[in-house]
């Protein structure tokens, strides 16, 4: 499924003018079609939406957008991570220590104490971890999406 700039806004709440200053940044880009000129549209995938909406929640926390493309660029959020895959994602980390960075993302059920997991993604040692809660980024994309088909309908029938 393909979303244009105007559904990203509706499903993850980013403006259009702040998606196009991420892309043109390089922050964000939009996996299925990005626009060569007028006329043209970009086209996002669902787990363009994932990233987009990770992106904000990390933004709006107040970490930098440099910091956070980091994160991104890691390829937690692969483009060919089927739902499934994503479902079963539970949480995300990001750690830095000095110019080294490392990201890992925990799949439910999680069965190990949190030191366990630092301790398997080599996360020890590192200046800080940042850790968000998948669970909740997941549960406002898929209400965007679901509203954004059911308004689809209304108007369709």
């Amino acid at each position: 499924m393909a979303f244009t700039t105007g559904e990203v806004f509706q499903v993850t709440g980013v403006t259009r003018n702040r998606l196009q200053g991420w892309k043109s940044r390089g922050f964000v880009s939009p996996s299925i079609e990005e626009a060569d000129g007028p006329g043209n549209k970009n086209l996002w995938s669902r787990a363009d939406l994932y990233s987009i909406a990770l992106f904000r929640k990390i933004t709006d926390s107040g970490l930098t957008r440099e910091l956070v493309a980091d994160v991104i660029s890691k390829g937690i959020i692969g483009n060919d991570f089927s739902e499934e895959d994503i479902s079963k994602i539970a949480c995300l980390f990001y750690a830095k220590f000095g110019e080294e960075s490392n990201a890992a993302m925990i799949l439910q059920p999680a069965t190990r104490s949190f030191f366990e997991i630092l301790d398997d993604l080599g996360l020890q040692g590192y200046d800080f971890i940042y850790i968000a809660n998948f669970v909740e980024i997941k549960k406002e994309v898929y209400a965007g999406i679901n509203k954004l088909t059911k308004d689809y309908w209304k108007l369709h029938r």
